[in-house]
């Protein structure tokens, strides 16, 4: 057999195999596809992979192709374009939003979210596909971000802010240049963590945390997997050393916030059953722990997920996890992540003392022998806690920063708004030098217009995807079937100019009570919107204007020569929105007698 027909018989394989693998996908795309007749399918497809090929190209192209296509087909409304096997209607009206987003046959998140599912948030609150789970965990979570408690947070904000002036202050160069979102980042890292878990990493001073680099090594594989689609097959990611150091990082966060969970519970417990004081390394936590208003989200979610498990079962837990936590580690590795909780905590008890605990509660255990089920479930309940404080660092942190950092961009190419904004500030603070209080961030409203104009241009995340639960009918009466993906694309959503005239200009008066008011409310959702919407905004909001207001307080912010105009952004479509070389300002120090 000579080479040409090797070549043909390869070639006639290759072409039928292309030809069944094209009508089984056909088969399985028909159903929803004949559905939806009513909407209008984009055409120039390929065989087996769809539409997919319109945004092939470089990562920082993403972004703009995806706009572009929204502003071509979006024209006359909501449009279907399918990949591989699925079916996804891109919703363009604010009026189709409210009806899908708004709606409880809307909750359920599209496949693509497995990606965060199978790392570091699990089953957290984001990531989680299952409604039911979901309901059930929005419910346990909420409390803990009432008002009262996330006011106790600000001094905290401020205290890390001030952390964040002196590290930018000593890597300016000569002429005051500095890249802010990495030092942004650490900043809002070290602030989540103490807020959620009740623990500090000092990432700021100490970025080789074990915590800290499984948090960046994580993100950056987020992002490898995002800019590589190929690797958004698990079979294919598997096979990759990306999959060897992802859950080497994953492994390293995880254990970092089950041994927190696990201290607190020991610390409890010893609380509950002793009567004698509670060891001197353990008196801080105990003042944390009296007061609820100054206590950590984990230690509320503590609260409510053991609510009358009684302190035999809660033994039989601790125990059960500690012999989980030898198993699993080599020794030591338990010794370096509690050395990076910060301030001198100490372990409870030493190896020995711990020992003869061990055998005291698996005597305890024995006595009881509570059902084995209920025991799994509790187990199940600290996983669960642990992926949902999890889930609550990644959001409180990766997308502040980003925000932060767009929002010290602006501010620098707007010189204008600067100076409306420090005015503001003056006329709270006075030559005042305090931190900022609950009302005096409260009183910052031209601040917030800042910050709401900056997520329109540049929301954190720029896209969102939910699955129908059930047949809709849209406000063109189109027609929704049951099983298909919904997709807002909110970067183009929020420059749409139906609804923000000049949308390409940064201008924070468009929020202003006056020029809002008639505004259709599911045109800008920054936070996302109806139910899943997100559960820290109020969180993000108070983080974000003590973060800007402190650093105007100290410096004066100017344009950069790397980034001197609003054309010189490059905008990245990862995990985040972010910007393809950082966000470069030049930053003056203002006189000590008006700095906080």
């Amino acid at each position: 057999m000579d080479v040409l027909h090797v070549i043909g018989y390869t070639v006639g394989i290759l072409f039928v195999t292309v030809y069944l693998l094209e009508a089984y996908l056909h088969w399985r795309r028909r159903p929803l596809i004949k559905l939806m007749k009513s909407i209008r399918k984009i055409g120039r497809n390929m065989p087996v992979v769809g539409h997919i090929w319109l945004m092939w190209g470089k990562l920082e192209h993403a972004l703009y192709t995806a706009e572009k296509l929204v502003r071509h087909y979006g024209q006359d409304g909501n449009f279907a374009v399918w990949i591989v096997d699925r079916v996804y209607v891109v919703l363009v009206k604010p009026e189709d939003l409210a009806l899908t987003l708004g709606s409880p046959h809307f909750i359920s998140k599209s496949t693509e979210y497995t990606i965060m599912q199978s790392s570091i948030m699990g089953q957290g609150l984001f990531s989680v596909t299952d409604v039911n789970e979901w309901r059930k965990n929005r419910k346990l979570i909420t409390p803990a971000f009432h008002f009262q408690i996330l006011k106790t947070f600000i001094d905290n904000f401020h205290m890390e802010s001030k952390i964040l002036i002196d590290n930018v202050r000593n890597q300016m160069d000569n002429n005051g240049e500095v890249e802010v979102h990495r030092f942004i980042g650490l900043c809002t890292l070290d602030m989540i963590t103490k807020n959620a878990m009740g623990v500090t990493v000092e990432a700021q001073k100490n970025s080789t945390h074990v915590f800290v680099q499984g948090m960046e090594t994580v993100l950056h594989v987020w992002y490898m997997r995002i800019i590589s689609p190929w690797l958004l097959s698990n079979a294919i990611f598997s096979l990759t050393s990306l999959k060897t150091r992802h859950d080497t990082a994953m492994r390293g966060v995880q254990a970092f916030a089950t041994q927190v969970i696990l201290e607190k519970l020991e610390a409890r417990h010893l609380a509950a059953t002793s009567v004698s004081p509670v060891v001197s390394g353990q008196e801080e936590d105990d003042a944390f722990c009296r007061s609820r208003n100054t206590r950590a989200f984990l230690d509320l979610l503590i609260d409510t997920a053991y609510e009358g498990v009684d302190q035999r079962r809660m033994a039989c837990l601790i125990a059960s996890l500690r012999r989980q936590k030898d198993a699993q580690h080599e020794p030591g590795f338990w010794a370096r992540l509690r050395g990076g909780f910060g301030r001198g905590r100490k372990p409870l008890a030493d190896k020995r003392e711990t020992a003869e605990r061990d055998t005291n509660n698996n005597a305890d255990c024995g006595a009881t022998q509570v059902d084995g089920e209920e025991d799994a479930a509790l187990e199940r309940v600290t996983c669960q806690l642990r992926d949902e404080v999890v889930t609550i660092m990644v959001g409180g942190q990766e997308t502040t920063a980003c925000e932060n950092s767009f929002a010290i961009l602006m501010l620098a190419l707007h010189q204008d708004v600067q100076r409306k904004v420090t005015t503001e500030l003056a006329e709270i603070f006075g030559s005042d030098c305090r931190p900022p209080s609950y009302d005096d961030l409260q009183r910052m409203a031209y601040l917030e217009c800042v910050i709401k104009e900056t997520m329109r241009l540049f929301p954190a995340l720029p896209v969102m995807a939910r699955v129908a639960q059930q047949n809709t009918t849209l406000s063109d009466n189109s027609f929704l079937p049951k099983g298909c993906t919904v997709v807002a694309f909110i970067y183009s959503l929020h420059r749409d100019p139906r609804y923000f005239p000049e949308p390409n200009r940064f201008w924070p008066e468009r929020f202003l009570p006056e020029n809002s008011g008639n505004r259709h409310p599911y045109s800008y959702i920054p936070f996302a919107a109806g139910a899943r919407n997100c559960i820290g905004q109020k969180y993000a909001m108070l983080q974000m204007k003590t973060i800007l207001s402190t650093v105007l307080r100290e410096f004066r912010i100017l344009p950069s020569q790397k980034m001197p105009n609003m054309d010189s952004i490059r905008l990245l479509m990862t995990s985040t929105l972010r910007s393809k070389t950082g966000c470069w300002v030049r930053l003056q120090p203002r006189s000590s007698s008006s700095s906080a």
